[in-house]
């Protein structure tokens, strides 16, 4: 049952990730139109979710709901772009029939004022002095707030802040005993955490396969300590750079960037190697 759900979740992820290109005679002529189709893809995904929710599911079934899935995107990609140049010119047309705007009023001038005489600075009184030793005046301006790190107090799980299946069991997150890392200053990374050795493992997850895509500008820094996260608690994660593969300038939002079909083949080749293995 689990291996059909993922498997018609890759297929989802494939139709978002590979939709072809617009065809310019099925696109709508009209907003309500377009409200239409996207009342339709509303309905069609409440459909599957709730076939998902199923407890068992055919081979013909899976199949259905992957026909019905696999056209939604390029069909609604290719509705924006057909409307995108119509409500520009409905804007600009709405832009030329708007009155001009009235200049704004220019506030009245304000007496000149004398010059003020500047203040004079006053002699600071000499430092407390207890026991011996001066102490120094308290400092000035605003706080400097800590460096952010994963896996704190928000996190107390190790990587989320809901309890999950740890074995041995951890019935609070004391049990995991969770540790700071800080790692060489060379390597660039900010600091981390990981469980104390013996770690315990994730019940759920160990011994299966996780590949975490990091872009080249996604910003997100602890991508490595939350592989190195998962690889502690028994799971077989990879970390993946992009930029490694010769995708360059990728963000956090891969599939919708120009090169998603690039790295579409990079994730595909993936799971085909793992799946081999």
């Amino acid at each position: 049952m689990h291996v059909r759900i993922l498997t018609l979740l890759i297929a989802i992820l494939i139709a978002t990730l590979a939709a072809p290109g617009p065809r310019a005679d099925e696109a709508p002529a009209s907003i309500e139109q377009f409200n239409a189709r996207l009342d339709r893809a509303r309905a069609t995904l409440d459909e599957v979710q709730k076939a998902l929710e199923l407890p068992e599911l055919s081979d013909a079934a899976l199949r259905s709901l992957r026909a019905r899935i696999e056209p939604l995107p390029h069909e609604l990609e290719e509705t924006i772009e057909k409307l995108t140049p119509r409500l520009a010119a409905i804007d600009a047309r709405l832009k030329e029939l708007a009155p001009a705007a009235a200049k704004p009023q220019e506030p009245p001038k304000e007496a000149a004022k004398a010059p003020e005489k500047p203040a004079e600075s006053k002699p600071q009184g000499k430092p407390a002095v207890k026991n011996g030793v001066a102490k120094p005046p308290p400092a000035r301006g605003p706080p400097v707030a800590a460096p952010d790190t994963p896996f704190a107090d928000r996190l107390p799980w190790g990587l989320t802040a809901i309890p999950v299946a740890y074995d041995p069991p951890a019935a609070t997150p004391a049990e995991l005993r969770i540790v700071p890392v800080t790692p060489p200053a060379s390597s660039g990374r900010p600091p981390y955490r990981l469980q104390m050795e013996p770690a315990r493992r994730l019940a759920n997850l160990a011994g299966i396969p996780v590949l975490l895509v990091s872009g080249e500008y996604d910003g997100r820094a602890q991508t490595p300590a939350v592989a190195e996260y998962l690889r502690q608690a028994g799971c077989p994660a990879e970390h993946l750079r992009l930029q490694e593969r010769g995708l360059r300038g990728n963000g956090a939002m891969v599939m919708l960037e120009t090169n998603r079909r690039q790295v579409f083949d990079v994730l595909r080749a993936w799971i085909e190697q793992t799946a081999r293995t």
